[in-house]
C-alpha cells in the first residue's frame, strides 16, 4: 500500500508482491527417460529482484529452475528441463521472495505431460474447446446445456467425461461427432436460483487428463427465480357461528395456488393468536385444498382470520380486519353480546381546506356496556369519538358518536371501531369508507408547478436514450392539457411515469439526439394557466459526442543491417493516426526484452538475428498495435536467428535522454486520463499493465504525486461543485495531502475554487459556475426551524404544527432537500426529518422575495 503523502520521511519504495504467468510444458507429450520437457514459467516483481527459490513439482517431486531470459520487472523466463519415466502428470511451481513464499497457481495443478513407454505410440492428452452453457440467464425452472467438444490424437475415448458444476461433478454423454476430429458431449440440468460456476474435465483411456478451462472456472448462467403467482384463499369461515363453552367450533379455508405449492404457513388467527391448521382434502392445490382447525373456546365474542405463505408470497383472508364469530356463551349460562354500529358516515361529503367535516356512526350494546374504545380511524390515524348527547335515559352508553375535523386536500378514508371492554367491532367489517373529497374551492384556480425538470444522462452518443423528466403539482389535482418539453426548440409531447396531480405527478420522454449541445424547456397547462420550466431562458444539456474510434498504429517498414552487432536501430512511429485526432502514447517493445515510449526511439541490438518489434498506440480509451521486424546479420555470414540477448546493466540501453523525458511526461498525462476514462476499455487494469515497466523509472514520491493529484482532477471532472470535505471522504485522503494538490492544479489552472457559506467547492477550470444562494423564506426557515427543534419529527406532524397544508409542506420539504438544508429518511409510511448541512443558519427572505406555497 502506498503511505499517504504527509507520511513520507524520505524516498519511497513501492512494494508489490512479486507474481508467475504464463506456464507450462513443452512439448505435451513424449517418450520416457528419452525426451527432454521444459517446465517453464515467467516471473515478475516491480523492485527488479530476483526470486530467492523458485522451483517446479512435478507430481508433487521438486524440480529447481534457472533464469533463461528478460527482465525480472517486465517478465523473466525460468525453466527446468528433464527427462521422465512413462505416465500422466500434473506440476505447479513454488517461488518466494525476501518475505514470503508464493504457489502458482494458488490451487489446483496445471496437467501434462503424457509420457509413453518406448516402442510405443506417443500418447497426446485429449484436447477441450468451445465449453458454453446454454441460455447463459433464465429462471430456476429452466433447462440448461452444458456442451464441450473433445477430440484426442490418437483417437482414444474418454474414461472421464464430466462438467464440475459448483464443484460437482456431473457425467456428459456424447451427443455426435468421432474423437479424433471432435466428439460433442452435453449435460441438461435445471439449477437453483443464483450464479453458478462450471469447468469440463476429461480423462481419456490412457488416464491422460484434459481441463477447460485449464484454471479456476467459468462463471455462470445466471438464474433468476421464476415468476410465481400468490395463492389464493377463499370460504374462510367458522362453525358453528355460535354455542357455549362444551362445543367444538372448526375454522375452514380453501387454499388455491396456480404453481400448486405447499404452504409453508398456514395459521388460522384467533383473537390475535395463530394456530396452525390441517389439510382435510386430497384434492390438489390446483382446484382447491380446504385447512381447517378446530377448538373449544371461552365464552364472549371472538374474531378471526387466516394467513398462508407459498414460500415466495404471504396472503390474508380477509385482505384486512377480522371476521366476526363465534359468539361463545358460558356453559349454563349467558355471555356478553357483541355492540353494533350503524349509520357510519361523514357529512359533507366534499369540501375544501377549511371545512368542518363530520364524522357520524350509532353504537348500540344488548347489555347496555359503556364502550371502552370508540374511535374514527382517518386515513389510518385513530380519533376518539364523543357521545351527541341525544342518548335515551334508559341506554345512557347508547346512540349517536361524531368526530369533527378540518382535512387536507386530497382524497380521504375511514373507517369505525369500538369495543365494549369484552368484544370489539368494526364499521366496515372489512376495508374502509372512501370520502371526503377536499379541494381548493372552484372559484380559485391556483397555477400549476413545475419542479425538477432535467435530463438523464447528461452526456452520451448518439445510440444512447436520453431521458427528460419533469414534475407537475396542480393544488387542484387538475390533469396537464398541454404537457410539452421542446427539445432544441422543437416540441414532443411526454407520458405520465408515475404519481397523481394532487401530490406530484412525473412526465417522461425518451428520446436519441444528434451529436452535438443540446437545449431543452418544459411547457404545461391545467387548461386555465400556462407554466413554464425555466421561467426564462433554457437548460441546456446533453452533450452527445461522436463515438471513440480506436488509434491506428504504424510502426514502420521492416529493416535489414548487415553491419553485425552491436548495432543502433531507429524507429518512427510517426505515421500514426487518431480518427479523433487524440493525443497518442506510444510503447516499443524491440523484441529482445527492451523497451521504450515516444514516437521516435533508438535501439542497441546486441546480437545476431530477427527481432519482432511491435508498436502499441493508446489514445486515453482505445488501443492498436503495429508489427514489424528488424534483421541484424553478421557480415560475411547469412541471415541467421539469434536468441535474445540478456538485459544491459544499465537497464535502459537504447533509450535516449529526450525518450525518457517524453514517456515520463506522457505516463503522468495517462495517469491522470486514466481516472476519467476507468471502466472504459481497459480500464485501470490495462492502462497499468501498459505503464507497468516506466514506474520503476520514476521516483515513488513522484509516482504518488502523479496519481494522487489525476485522482482528485478527475473526481472532480465527474463531481464539479464538490466541496472539501466531500472529497477527502470519497477519496479518503488526509488533509495535508488533499490541500497540496488541490492548491497545485488551481496554480496550474485545471480547477477553480468558489466559496458558498462555510464550504470551498471546486470546479474544472473552463466550467461556467453556477451562483448559488442559500437564501430561504420565512415558510421554508420555519419547517427548517421545527426540524432543529425535534429532529425526527415526521412530514404531517410538521403540516399539524404550522397549520399548512400536507401537499405544501411536501413542495417546500423537495426543495430543502436539494439545497442540502433538510434530510428524509423513510421509516415505514412516515417521512421523518433531520437537519441537513446548513444546521438551519438560514437567512431570510421576505415572502415577496420567494413566493411560497400555501
Amino acid at each position: 500500500m502506498i503511505p499517504p503523502v504527509d507520511k513520507y520521511a524520505g524516498p519511497s519504495v513501492l512494494d508489490v508482491p512479486p507474481k508467475m504467468f504464463n506456464g507450462g510444458v513443452d512439448p505435451i507429450a513424449g517418450y520416457e527417460n528419452t525426451t527432454e520437457f521444459e517446465f517453464y514459467a515467467y516471473y515478475a516483481d516491480l523492485e527488479d529482484s530476483a526470486p530467492m527459490d523458485i522451483a517446479v513439482y512435478v507430481n508433487g517431486s521438486d524440480h529447481k529452475m534457472s533464469y533463461v531470459s528478460g527482465s525480472n520487472v517486465t517478465g523473466a523466463r525460468y525453466s527446468n528441463f528433464t527427462t521422465l519415466p512413462s505416465g500422466n502428470y500434473q506440476f505447479y511451481f513454488m517461488f518466494s521472495d525476501q518475505s514470503k513464499v508464493y504457489r502458482y497457481p494458488v490451487a489446483g495443478n496445471f496437467s501434462g505431460p503424457a509420457v509413453s513407454k518406448k516402442d510405443t505410440p506417443l500418447n497426446y492428452p485429449p484436447e477441450l474447446w468451445n465449453g458454453t452453457v446454454t441460455p447463459d440467464q433464465g429462471t430456476n425452472e429452466s433447462i440448461y446445456t452444458y456442451r464441450v467438444s473433445y477430440k484426442d490424437k490418437n483417437g482414444d475415448w474418454p474414461s472421464v467425461a464430466q462438467v464440475w458444476i459448483n464443484e460437482t461433478p456431473c457425467t456428459m454423454s456424447s451427443v455426435g461427432g468421432n474423437y479424433l476430429t471432435g466428439m460433442v458431449y452435453e449435460y441438461n440440468t435445471s439449477l437453483p436460483a443464483g450464479t453458478h460456476s462450471y469447468y469440463f474435465y476429461f480423462q481419456d483411456s490412457n488416464n491422460s487428463v484434459g481441463r477447460l478451462p485449464t484454471l479456476g472456472a467459468y462463471i455462470g448462467p445466471k438464474v433468476l427465480p421464476a415468476p410465481n403467482e400468490p395463492p389464493v384463499l377463499a370460504n374462510g369461515s367458522v362453525s358453528p357461528a355460535g354455542g357455549n363453552t362444551s362445543v367444538l367450533f372448526t375454522y375452514s379455508i380453501i387454499y388455491k395456488d396456480a404453481e400448486q405449492d405447499i404452504p409453508i404457513e398456514k395459521n388460522v388467527y384467533i383473537d390475535g393468536y395463530p394456530f396452525t391448521m390441517i389439510l382435510s382434502t386430497s384434492s390438489s392445490p390446483l382446484s382447491g385444498w380446504e385447512y381447517k382447525y378446530s377448538t373449544y373456546l371461552g365464552a364472549g365474542n371472538h374474531n378471526y382470520y387466516f394467513v398462508f405463505n407459498d414460500s415466495r408470497n404471504t396472503v390474508r383472508h380477509p385482505d384486512s380486519g377480522v371476521l366476526l364469530g363465534p359468539d361463545v356463551k358460558a356453559d349454563g349460562g349467558t355471555s356478553n353480546s357483541a355492540p353494533k354500529l350503524s349509520y357510519g358516515r361523514v357529512s359533507p361529503s366534499s369540501g375544501s381546506p377549511s371545512t368542518s367535516f363530520t364524522y357520524y356512526v350509532y353504537y348500540y350494546d344488548a347489555d347496555n356496556d359503556t364502550p371502552t374504545q370508540k374511535h374514527v380511524c382517518i386515513d389510518g390515524k385513530l380519533y376518539e369519538m364523543t357521545p351527541r348527547g341525544d342518548q335515551n335515559s334508559t341506554t345512557s352508553d347508547q346512540g349517536l358518536y361524531t368526530y369533527t375535523t378540518t382535512l387536507p386536500l386530497g382524497n380521504h378514508t375511514f373507517y369505525f371501531i369500538f369495543s365494549d371492554g369484552i368484544a370489539t367491532v368494526r364499521l366496515p367489517a372489512v376495508g374502509n369508507y372512501s370520502g371526503p373529497v377536499v379541494s381548493v374551492s372552484p372559484t380559485v384556480d391556483e397555477p400549476p408547478v413545475l419542479f425538477y425538470g432535467d435530463v438523464t444522462p447528461s452526456m452520451g452518443q448518439p445510440s444512447t436514450e436520453f431521458v427528460y423528466s419533469v414534475e407537475y403539482y396542480d393544488p387542484e389535482g387538475a390533469a396537464p392539457t398541454i404537457k410539452i418539453v421542446y427539445i432544441d426548440g422543437l416540441p414532443y409531447e411526454m407520458k405520465l411515469k408515475s404519481g397523481s396531480y394532487s401530490t406530484g405527478a412525473v412526465f417522461e420522454y425518451r428520446t436519441t439526439l444528434g451529436i452535438g449541445l443540446h437545449n431543452y424547456r418544459f411547457m404545461f397547462s391545467d387548461g386555465t394557466t400556462t407554466v413554464r420550466l425555466p421561467s426564462t431562458g433554457l437548460y441546456y444539456g446533453p452533450t452527445v459526442v461522436k463515438p471513440n474510434e480506436a488509434p491506428r498504429a504504424d510502426a514502420g517498414p521492416d529493416q535489414e543491417y548487415t553491419t553485425g552487432p552491436p548495432k543502433t536501430v531507429y524507429f518512427d512511429g510517426s505515421n500514426s493516426t487518431d480518427p479523433e485526432g487524440d493525443p497518442l502514447l506510444y510503447f516499443w517493445d524491440f523484441g529482445d526484452g527492451g523497451y521504450a515510449y515516444g514516437m521516435k526511439a533508438a535501439h542497441i541490438y546486441h546480437g545476431v538475428g530477427t527481432y519482432n518489434v511491435s508498436l502499441t498506440v493508446y489514445d486515453g480509451k482505445l488501443t492498436d498495435v503495429d508489427y514489424m521486424s528488424v534483421s541484424i546479420i553478421d557480415s560475411g555470414q547469412g541471415k541467421t536467428q539469434g536468441k535474445a540477448p540478456k538485459k544491459s546493466a544499465k537497464g535502459d540501453a537504447g533509450l535516449s535522454t529526450e525518450t525518457k523525458a517524453v514517456a515520463a511526461s506522457l505516463a503522468a498525462t495517462a495517469i491522470i486520463a486514466g481516472v476519467v476514462v476507468a471502466g472504459t476499455e481497459w480500464g485501470w487494469y490495462a492502462l497499468l499493465t501498459l505503464l507497468f515497466p516506466l514506474y520503476v523509472r520514476i521516483s515513488g514520491r513522484r509516482i504518488l504525486d502523479n496519481f494522487t493529484r489525476g485522482k482528485i482532477y478527475g473526481y472532480i471532472i465527474a463531481n464539479p461543485g464538490d466541496h472539501y470535505n466531500s472529497i477527502k471522504g470519497a477519496l479518503k485522503l488526509k488533509n495535508g495531502a488533499l490541500a497540496y494538490h488541490l492548491k497545485a492544479l488551481e496554480r496550474e489552472e485545471m480547477i477553480k475554487s468558489q466559496t458558498d457559506g462555510k464550504y470551498k467547492r471546486f470546479y474544472p477550470y473552463e466550467m461556467a459556475v453556477p451562483p448559488r444562494s442559500t437564501k430561504m423564506s420565512t415558510m421554508r426557515q420555519n419547517i427548517i426551524d421545527q426540524i432543529v427543534e425535534q429532529p425526527g419529527i415526521t412530514q404531517n406532524e410538521i403540516s399539524d404544527k404550522m397549520g399548512v397544508s400536507h401537499q405544501a409542506i411536501s413542495y417546500h420539504l423537495r426543495s430543502l432537500v436539494q439545497l442540502g438544508a433538510v434530510n428524509i429518511e423513510k421509516k415505514g409510511r412516515a417521512n421523518h426529518c433531520y437537519p441537513g448541512e446548513f444546521n438551519g443558519n438560514l437567512e431570510v427572505e421576505t415572502e415577496n422575495d420567494l413566493m411560497d406555497l400555501t
